[in-house]
Parts: structure tokens; sequence; C-alpha cells
């Protein structure tokens, strides 16, 4: 544990964080059925303050289906996902994933961040208490229109002062950049967070394999960065085992089942399983390292969570979709 002066929008919107120990995760973004519940693993971004997750597209005031993210994390925690670091991009996300996480307590931990883009959030911002969820500063986001490489540049200066106060530093989440830029980033200290994005072509798995899975975390970033048939990566899924979950289009929707297009945790498994091949080596292999890194970096004394897949059934929904309709 450290602590680390919050920027002043964040202090001013979460003023109670401002002298509390917290992780750090940076994550830093370019602009411009195997046995999957045999390996274990840690979802380090996922998006679960998403419209998509209580059934709204594009922008759509009406909802598709019912909101269903007790079902998404019932998939996961059957797929072998312990933890859930749930994504806050700007003030109304951030308290939306606070929310969750204690609608969820011990599963899912909120990560409380600012897009440039809604830093404007922050200035004016209420104040208010997280009602004892775990936090995690994250999602900090670049926000300049130059080269990648400028952009790490700008970011490690900025982070330079604070480094001998980060022993862990933090995640570069959902990495698509070049193995130079990779290797510049680790040099310092920082882990780097794998999904489909990260996956998509050829060089993004060059880069990838190259990657010391002692440096290597896996996320799947939903409800985006799905591994597509037409990326590059997805020719490691080919001659697998079956998905284990059937999926409908959103019109379609049923409990039980996923979503066309919509990304979610429990697909995790095939990240590792693209990784794994990119590398030549087991899935297994890959999760381990994945789970070891995850666990140290956030600390986790006991990554068990106290809950089931049960205890998440469709039966449960009614009820938290009646709890949850303030958040939407």
């Amino acid at each position: 544990m450290f602590s680390l002066p919050l920027p002043s929008q964040l202090a001013h919107a979460f003023p109670f964080l401002s002298n509390k120990p917290i992780h750090l995760s940076i994550y830093v973004s370019k602009l411009t059925s195997h046995p999957s519940s045999l390996v274990p693993s840690i979802q380090i971004g996922i998006n679960l303050t998403s419209p998509q997750y209580h059934g709204l597209y594009h922008s759509h005031t009406t909802p598709s289906h019912p909101a269903d993210i007790p079902s998404v994390l019932s998939r996961a925690l059957a797929a072998g996902v312990r933890k859930f670091l749930v994504t806050g991009s700007d003030l109304e996300e951030s308290k939306h994933a606070i929310a969750i996480a204690k609608r969820f307590p011990d599963l899912c931990y909120a990560t409380v961040g600012v897009h440039p883009c809604s830093a404007g959030q922050f200035e004016d911002a209420e104040r208010r208490e997280t009602g004892g969820a775990e936090l995690m500063l994250g999602e900090l986001e670049a926000a300049w229109d130059l080269e990648l490489m400028e952009i790490f540049k700008e970011f490690l200066e900025i982070l330079q002062p604070h480094l001998p106060r980060l022993p862990q530093r933090g995640i570069i989440h959902s990495f698509t950049g070049t193995l130079d830029e990779a290797r510049s980033l680790m040099s310092h200290g920082f882990s780097i967070g794998v999904n489909g994005c990260s996956l998509k072509a050829a060089e993004n798995l060059a880069v990838v394999g190259a990657i010391p899975l002692e440096k290597m975390m896996l996320e799947t970033d939903g409800p985006w960065c799905e591994i597509r048939a037409s990326h590059a990566g997805f020719g490691f899924l080919k001659g697998g085992s079956e998905e284990k979950w059937a999926s409908v289009k959103k019109e379609r929707w049923e409990k039980g089942k996923m979503v066309k297009g919509r990304n979610e945790p429990c697909m995790i498994e095939r990240v590792a399983r693209v990784v794994s091949g990119v590398k030549g080596m087991s899935v297994e292999e890959v999760a381990d390292h994945a789970w070891r890194n995850s666990v140290a970096m956030f600390g986790f004394e006991d990554p068990v969570p106290k809950i089931s897949p049960a205890a998440l059934s469709s039966a449960q929904e009614e009820k938290d979709e009646a709890e949850a309709k303030w958040e939407r």
C-alpha cells in the first residue's frame, strides 16, 4: 500500500480519498469450451457501468433487454474469474462503479478515474462518501494528439517524481503499442494489460509474444475489445473447444445467454488461449502468471470470493434490477 496525491479534480470530487492509502493502476490509451473453470483469473478491467450491461445500445433510451449484471458475473465466476476491477472514467461512472462494488462486496472493486473529455465534471462535483466500497485509482488517459511514443514520454515525465512512492508502479491496460514502447514502460516497472484489442494484427501478436509473462496481466475490457474472426489472434482459437455459453442477438435476449457483439469477463479465457498460442505454452501457465501478477499488484489477501455463481442466479436479478434503477 502507498499514498499518492490525487489530481485536483479527483481530490475535489472524492475528498475522502486524499488521505487514504490506495492502490494505483495507471491506464493509458492511444487516441486517433476449454476447461476455463480450472484456470482462475482476476479481471483487471471491466466496464460494468456501460449501458450495454443494462440493455441500452447505441445511445438508445429504450432497453433491448433487462439489466443482467448478475448473469454476467455468474458466467465469469463459472469461468474462473475471482475478482473484478470495475472501471470508472468520469464522475458519474465512478459513482456507478462504487455502487456496483457495494452491491457485490468482496467480488467487485471500484476504480475512480477521469477521461480528459470528462474532467470538467469534477470541478463542481458533489462530495460523496463511498460507503465502504474498496477503491483504486484508475483510467487516467492521455489527452494529447501526438504520436504514442510522445504520449508515453510525457506520461513518464509526469510520473517520474512519484515513482519512488509507487513500488508497484501500475498497469498500462489495453496495450496496442510497439515493442519499444512496451520495453520502455516495463523498464520503469510498469506491467502490461492484454485484451482483444492487443491481439488484432500480426504486429500486435509479435509484441505480445515478446512481453515477459512476469509483466503481463489479462483483461477483457468488456463490453468492448472482443476477439473477432477478423483479428489475427482469432486463428489461435480455431480447433479449440466450443464456447460454454450460447449467444443471441440483443433483440432476442434470454436469461443465461450472452449477447452477440457484447464482450464479457467470462471471455478472459479466450485472451489467455491466444496468448498461450502466441507464446507456445499452455493456457494454464499463461493464466497462472497473470493470476499471480494481479494478486501481487492489487494486494488481494484472499483472492477467492465468498460468493458462488448460484448466489448470482437469474432469480436474484429482479431484486438487483429494482435496486439498480437509480444507477441508470
